[in-house]
């Protein structure tokens, strides 16, 4: 047996021993992507090969004979195909905080499990698997290889998805249309696989296709900044001053600031302004932990009049991106 066969046959044996039923509340509320640029945002002029995505089959399907492309929708065709198309992004999944967003139906089916699924979006990070799954009426979020919870909802009409998941601490949220439908901590899997895919996954036996048809019409991952505790002084900051603002990146149970690369730091109202001047290791809440004491120029910071809050973005040694904010009081602009 082939590890793909492995995978599918531990599908289904979840899926009929350890499904989770959800039933999704009726309404309909698109969420608001996060600023700034995505990782991945699908384009649909021209087809995933020719956006850093590989495409891939067990049997050699060509690749337009199932997928193409109109300007604003990917349409996949795998009715009556005894094959898994699908596309692999050619770069690996970070080890982070992502978000992961992609508007989709399922317009046609003709697997003979009605369990099943006609197109599917897996994401694989070292121990942390994650499968979206759509099938006749429902989305199921495969977990770890293991577990099946189930969103019982209209596939044949186009729904907001999204995925919210934290591979460092083993859990997921699960939106559709904006509302929040899971909550899951699944712990870690130590497959040591990475991967994004998307497309049709399920391989079939003998002469019992297991294909569908679906649009995709948005699709868009983004990692997510790991939010800390910050604290800002002095509590009230006079634009025009030629003075040092002092922002402490708190240790927390969560978070330990030694970690952080203090180079890497931003501060200013939207958290990209200045860098630091100096830094220091100090138990400043007197908690008996090291916070992280940066120093920036209030000249540089960009704070104005208007200001109401101060940010810091940066990244830990490891790479994992960091963003806290805290409220300011400005003085000195009558």
């Amino acid at each position: 047996m082939t590890v793909l066969s492995k995978v599918i046959a531990k599908i289904r044996v979840a899926i009929a021993t350890n499904a989770t039923v959800v039933v999704l509340p009726l309404g309909l509320s698109l969420f608001t992507p996060p600023a700034g640029a995505a990782v991945i945002d699908l384009d649909f002029h021209s087809l995933p090969s020719a956006q850093q995505w590989t495409y891939r089959t067990s049997l050699g399907v060509d690749e337009e004979s199932v997928f193409s492309v109109d300007g604003e929708v990917l349409h996949q065709n795998s009715v009556g195909i005894l094959d898994d198309p699908k596309y692999v992004w050619q770069e690996s999944v970070q080890r982070t905080a992502f978000d992961l967003r992609f508007r989709a139906r399922l317009t046609e089916f003709d697997g003979v499990v009605e369990s099943a699924w006609g197109f599917s979006v897996l994401l694989g990070v070292e121990d942390f698997f994650v499968y979206v799954g759509l099938g006749l009426g429902f989305v199921e979020v495969e977990e770890n290889v293991v577990g099946n919870p189930r969103v019982f909802v209209d596939t044949s009409q186009f729904h907001d998805y999204r995925l919210l998941g934290d591979p460092v601490a083993g859990s997921y949220r699960f939106f559709v249309d904006g509302s929040q439908v899971l909550s899951r901590t699944i712990g870690h899997n130590p497959l040591g696989l990475n991967f994004l895919m998307l497309g049709d996954r399920a391989l079939a036996g003998g002469d019992s296709p297991l294909g569908g048809k679906a649009d995709v019409s948005l699709f868009v991952l983004d990692y997510v900044a790991k939010q800390i505790a910050i604290d800002i002084k002095p509590g009230s900051i006079n634009p025009r001053s030629r003075g040092k603002i002092r922002v402490a990146i708190l240790t927390t149970v969560s978070f330990d600031a030694a970690t952080v690369d203090a180079t890497r730091v931003r501060f200013g109202p939207t958290g990209s302004e200045a860098a630091m001047v100096s830094s220091v290791l100090q138990d400043i809440d007197g908690d008996g932990d090291l916070d992280l004491i940066l120093q920036f120029n209030t000249q540089g910071s960009g704070i104005d009049c208007s200001t109401t809050s101060g940010s810091v973005t940066g990244q830990t040694i490891d790479g994992t991106a960091i963003q806290g904010t805290a409220s300011i009081k400005v003085v000195g602009c009558k």
